[in-house]
């Protein structure tokens, strides 16, 4: 018993998601489903290539955050996930 009443991993969660299914990094498949809830809720393009960052930041290069980080419209992000991850999304 460690006396504790709650632990906070907001961002070891939000970099991954699937942490506590015994996942080192983000499993492709999570930034998918990811990417597929986030547009149908309508999410802003600044909190969408934010959280999609995150999740993808210990699977890219250095050099590709930096060429990501310049992405500034959705279809641009959707058109990266997809040329280099083939990572598409439900219409």
């Amino acid at each position: 018993n460690t006396g504790v009443d709650g632990v906070m991993a907001a961002r070891g969660l939000l970099q991954n998601p699937a942490l506590f299914a015994g996942f080192e990094q983000t499993p492709l498949a999570c930034v998918e489903k990811y990417v597929d809830r986030a547009l149908a809720y309508g999410t802003p393009t600044f909190i969408f290539h934010h959280h999609v960052m995150y999740m993808m930041e210990s699977i890219m290069s250095p050099v590709e955050r930096k060429t990501f980080n310049c992405l500034s419209s959705t279809p641009a992000i959707l058109d990266h996930l997809s040329r280099y991850y083939g990572i598409g999304h439900s219409e």
